[in-house]
């Protein structure tokens, strides 16, 4: 798929994939929002070379995959006048070229050509159409001849069809397929594996990768959706001499074989892989805030008071473009209150004409925090930003005193734990008199009453009797019940041999990562993929679609080789503290090797990203995690109770 035409443009009918621009340091980490950026931008500039405005036309979900990796201002400068929907009604610009950046649907290729069906009156120009996947040969036949082909410039399959939310994260904008991976008799099952393997196909294109492929064995839609992507990726590398842009490349021999970066390494999983890590309370500011507070698509909608004590609202994004946010959000909530009173400690010092401060100069509670934000109206940026996160953390606080979640996450954290904080082994007796006292209580929520008797069916093996006088003590809907019951059935069948892996040999660094009893669990992610990285995952629960040579005579890597085998500098600046400030600085961390990829079918939880940021800095690999969607336990629970009325 290829060729140009002797104006410089694609000729219609010989589609151009777009190869990204790879950089050949091995420094830094990959940023996936900032490369998914990059290369949208360049899209935009590669029409745009003759200098006039054009008109940009995205449908919903393209919309969406660039207001994840960019403002729309950001586009806008290159040269876009107007950006409109694909699906509404348009007026025509006859005298402007314009940019279609959709999907390759059938729905699309007819409102296309619906837009120039009038040839003497077309919606524009001449077009320029950018695909986020590749358009089948049928969708690319049915292009108007006539009307359409006449008009299009380019034709280009970008392969972006995934959101880039975080520097470490990508997800598919499919937090309801969960139950459709579950079974491969689901009437969704085979509609899940093409979407995502159209997506992830994308994600790997554009990284220009064609890694090494492991999966979950005992999981038919991981096994399906790896044999299947493995053998699209090899055939677009057999048809673009550009890619992969790391390992060796196919059909390439001699030193032109292989680029500097190591190939990475794609490791596919489904939620039955660790069922704990989305029922849990999490304690750290994103997982905390996501699970407490009303936040949909990164967005907040918080009230204030203003410096004339009129009560405003005002709706924020908590995404990367908040330094703040990104700076606090995989602390635990105490260091987090901690950063942002020293901070905000800090700015009034420098602003004295603010007078809330203690008798020792400093503001000491949330609540002096609030008063002293409405003091100061000739600050508006700074202060919008110290007061969001105030209100955010705040929120957080009032809410988990008031439902007393450090009784309730205390107790979790025994159950996934299997010990008490002291590392004893639980006492049956006074876990049953502990649980029983929570289901009885009214201050706690019938969700969190169902996440936590979800996480005694996974974690303990009670008497069937005891479990049946648990239920009979709350008054719960029937499809929480159904959830609760299903959760035992959804255990995957090494999942013994998960808990004892994931709880006793992670605990101890755990405690030396996150020193407080109510964040002792570890997500088995993190545990698989430091096990991938030392070669010791068992390759009989996750083989490699093909196995890179001599994997199996090698020995498991210890801890002391790996650091010995690390081919970068490390400044751990968070070691040291900021004398002026009293504030960690922010960590360079360099990284080795290929790329680590997991892909969670079925959702991924905010405290399995925070993890993929922790290795990056733990073990020095270039970690990236994606899923079908984002999920919160209220979402996951949601996913469980649907299962029954599916």
């Amino acid at each position: 798929k290829g060729g140009k035409g002797g104006d410089g443009h694609r000729k219609l009918g010989k589609k151009e994939t777009v190869e990204p621009t790879m950089s050949s340091t091995l420094a830094e980490p990959t940023d996936i929002r900032q490369h998914t950026k990059d290369r949208l931008i360049e899209m935009v500039r590669s029409v745009n070379k003759d200098g006039q405005w054009k008109v940009m036309v995205c449908d919903h979900y393209s919309l969406r995959i660039i207001s994840a990796a960019c403002n729309m201002f950001d586009i806008m400068e290159e040269g876009i006048s107007i950006v409109e929907s694909l699906e509404l009604s348009r007026q025509p610009f006859k005298s402007m070229d314009a940019l279609y950046f959709v999907s390759p649907t059938k729905e699309t290729i007819d409102i296309i050509n619906n837009d120039f069906k009038d040839v003497a009156e077309p919606q524009y120009r001449s077009i320029h159409l950018y695909f986020t996947s590749p358009l089948s040969d049928i969708l690319m036949n049915e292009l108007g001849t006539r009307t359409v082909r006449p008009r299009v410039q380019s034709l280009v399959e970008l392969n972006i069809d995934f959101l880039a939310t975080e520097q470490r994260v990508f997800h598919f904008d499919r937090p309801l397929s969960f139950g459709s991976f579950l079974d491969p008799d689901h009437p969704q099952y085979a509609t899940e594996i093409r979407t995502c393997l159209r997506q992830m196909f994308t994600v790997c294109a554009s990284l220009g990768e064609l890694p090494y492929i492991r999966y979950q064995a005992n999981r038919h839609s991981c096994r399906d959706l790896a044999f299947k992507l493995h053998e699209q990726l090899e055939a677009f590398a057999s048809i673009n001499p550009n890619f992969p842009s790391t390992g060796i490349k196919v059909g390439v021999e001699g030193p032109e074989a292989t680029n500097r970066r190591e190939k990475a390494t794609l490791l596919i999983v489904d939620r039955t892989v660790d069922p704990l890590a989305p029922l849990a309370h999490e304690f750290t500011y994103q997982a905390m805030a996501y699970d407490l507070l009303p936040i949909q698509e990164n967005k907040y909608n918080y009230k204030f008071e203003d410096s004339d004590g009129q009560v405003q609202e005002k709706l924020v994004m908590l995404d990367d473009k908040d330094h703040v946010w990104v700076q606090l959000r995989h602390m635990h909530i105490v260091d987090a209150i901690k950063i942002v009173t020293e901070d905000l400690n800090k700015f009034l010092r420098e602003n004295q004409n603010v007078m809330a401060f203690d008798s020792h100069g400093k503001i000491g509670t949330l609540n002096q925090m609030r008063d002293a934000l409405r003091a100061m109206p000739q600050f508006q940026e700074k202060k919008s930003k110290y007061a969001l996160h105030v209100d955010v953390v705040n929120s957080c606080m009032e809410i988990f005193e008031k439902t007393k979640l450090s009784v309730l996450g205390n107790l979790e954290q025994n159950f996934l734990c299997g010990e008490d904080p002291l590392g004893k082994p639980l006492n049956m007796e006074v876990v049953v008199q502990s649980l029983s006292k929570i289901l009885q209580d009214e201050t706690y929520s019938e969700l969190d009453k169902t996440r936590l008797l979800m996480l005694m069916n996974y974690c303990l093996d009670l008497p069937p009797e005891v479990n049946s006088s648990m239920l009979q003590m709350i008054d719960i809907s029937q499809g929480n019940l159904s959830a609760i019951r299903r959760s035992r059935m959804l255990r995957p069948a090494h999942f013994e041999e998960i808990n004892k892996t994931c709880t006793r040999k992670a605990r101890r660094s755990r405690r030396e990562e996150m020193p407080y009893d109510l964040s002792r669990f570890i997500p088995y992610i993190k545990t698989l993929a430091t096990s991938m990285v030392k070669e010791e995952l068992d390759l009989d629960y996750f083989p490699f679609i093909s196995e890179p040579i001599g994997l199996r005579n090698r020995r498991p890597k210890t801890d002391a080789q790996l650091r010995s085998s690390l081919k970068c500098r490390i400044q751990p600046s968070w070691a040291t503290r900021d004398g002026r400030r009293g504030k960690k600085k922010e960590e360079k961390v360099e990284v080795y090797g290929g790329r680590v990829i997991i892909l969670v079918l079925g959702g991924v939880t905010y405290s399995e990203i925070r993890s993929a940021y922790e290795l990056v800095k733990q073990i020095h690999k270039d970690v990236i995690i994606g899923s079908t969607g984002l999920i919160n336990p209220e979402q996951y629970v949601k996913n469980i109770v649907d299962l029954e009325q599916a």
